[in-house]
């Protein structure tokens, strides 16, 4: 998905006008699709013994959820939107989970948009990663 029009480049082109027919159906014109940026972010905690020593670990998960509370989801604007469509992570009940994958994206028709959403989204992983960072045996996790 978008590889062909991310890799065309306008330049090489002669006419004054094209169409391109890149659609399901005939009853359906599309006049403007927005660009993407798709996001994976593999959160890295401290694996501990939930019911025996939990402040020995750091919550992957606990990460990512504060991450996807501060983020703007859903319709941003008119030409914008931004979803965490998957979030994997953990084994077992009784274990601080050490690993979380995230995955989203962000649309727009607007290239300045785009990128201002995607680094929205990635700074509120930043964030809610340096907010939760704590000191475990001397080292910083």
């Amino acid at each position: 998905g978008l590889v062909g029009a991310k890799l065309l480049d306008p330049g090489r082109l002669q006419a004054r006008r094209g169409m391109a027919l890149d659609t399901t159906g005939v009853d359906l014109v599309i006049h403007r699709a927005p660009a993407a940026n798709r996001m994976r972010f593999e959160i890295e905690g401290l694996e501990a013994h939930a019911g025996i020593a939990p402040e020995r670990g750091l919550s992957a998960i606990e990460v990512a959820a504060r991450a996807v509370a501060r983020m703007r989801l859903g319709r941003i604007d008119e030409e914008t939107t931004a979803n965490i469509g998957r979030i994997t992570g953990g084994q077992a009940c009784n274990i601080v989970p050490k690993t979380v994958v995230m995955e989203g994206e962000a649309r727009s028709h607007d290239a300045a948009k785009l990128a201002t959403q995607t680094r929205h989204m990635l700074n509120c992983v930043e964030e809610a990663a340096n907010e939760l960072q704590k000191e475990i045996g001397g080292e910083s996790v």
